[in-house]
């Protein structure tokens, strides 16, 4: 599964790249810098653990002026696996539409749970 799964994930790298895609992996950095040229799509991947109610979520504070939200899907790979506490990858898409900036702010958290989220990411986006 991990072989298929690395295999996906160099399609989807190879394909973005020929298509002036930008895409950032999740990691354990809880700031991200990154620069895009306007027009582009910026596509965020984070795993999460959604059998068991955790997803990455999208907060209010984020200022998205200069980014568009497409869609939010999961890996489809993994999509009909389903495997109760295991992990998937979300990707979210989002696309440049002017030059400025922008600060996205992601919470891990179960939507029902009013405590605060088990982790945040912070993307700085600068569209050149």
């Amino acid at each position: 599964m991990k072989i298929l799964y690395r295999i996906f994930l160099s399609i989807v790298l190879i394909t973005s790249i020929s298509c002036t895609n930008k895409i950032i992996s999740f990691n354990t950095d809880k700031t991200k810098k990154i620069e895009v040229e306007n027009g582009q799509e910026v596509l965020l991947s984070f795993k999460s653990t959604p059998s068991a109610g955790y997803k990455w979520v999208l907060s209010s504070k984020s200022d998205t002026a200069s980014l568009q939200f497409i869609k939010k899907e999961i890996n489809k790979e993994q999509k009909d696996i389903p495997i109760l506490g295991g992990q998937v990858e979300e990707v979210w898409h989002f696309k440049a539409i002017s030059i400025g900036k922008s600060d996205l702010i992601f919470y891990y958290k179960r939507n029902w749970e009013n405590i605060p989220p088990l982790d945040s990411l912070l993307y700085k986006i600068k569209i050149q």
